[in-house]
């Protein structure tokens, strides 16, 4: 079986609030059918609003944690199976249009050595904390992360803007802490 290029991995609780509006932005990226998102156990609408979007839905029937609730999606779903790429996002992250294309052409480059490609974070500047965020994840991105880079050791992959090839999340499960996760790649 052919794989799919890339499939959307959402671990959601308790997001009615927002989920609408990603999942709306989402599908004018992707189709519908390559979005995946794992309530993790909910006590609000977000099951019955994921389900108005044909998006593909697994209920876990209590909380277990963003990590677990996204290694039980991509096992229940078969995602490494099926698709080259898998990209798990935030609940209440955005991205731009050019974002899947561009992820996809760093991994083309080189098809052989990146594990997983992270993109950039970009905020929304409302007051002076979220002002500061910004800037210090921008210094975080084009400081250290090219550093990082040039030496082959990205010491942190950020949780809501890597993807990751298939190949290597079938012999790896997420951790509760993604450093951990990073480090193991590499040494």
């Amino acid at each position: 079986m052919k794989k799919r290029l890339i499939s959307i991995i959402i671990p959601a609780h308790n997001e009615a609030k927002i989920i609408h509006y990603i999942l709306q932005r989402l599908i004018t990226l992707v189709n519908p059918g390559d979005i995946y998102v794992v309530d993790d156990g909910s006590t609000d609408a977000t099951a019955e609003i994921v389900e108005t979007h044909g998006c593909r839905l697994l209920r876990l029937q209590s909380n277990v944690g963003k990590a677990m609730a996204l290694n039980t999606g991509i096992k229940q779903f078969q995602l490494y199976s099926r698709y080259r790429y898998i990209f798990p996002l935030d609940a209440d992250t955005t991205m731009t249009r050019t974002f899947i294309p561009e992820i996809i052409r760093c991994f083309s480059q080189n098809p052989k050595k990146p594990h997983a490609v992270v993109g950039r974070v970009c905020g929304t500047s409302k007051n002076w904390l979220t002002l500061y965020r910004m800037w210090e994840y921008e210094i975080g991105q084009s400081i250290h992360k090219r550093a990082q880079s040039s030496i082959g050791a990205i010491s942190v992959c950020s949780g809501c803007s890597t993807v990751y090839k298939s190949d290597v999340l079938q012999n790896m499960t997420f951790p509760g802490v993604d450093i951990s996760w990073i480090w193991r790649w590499q040494f």
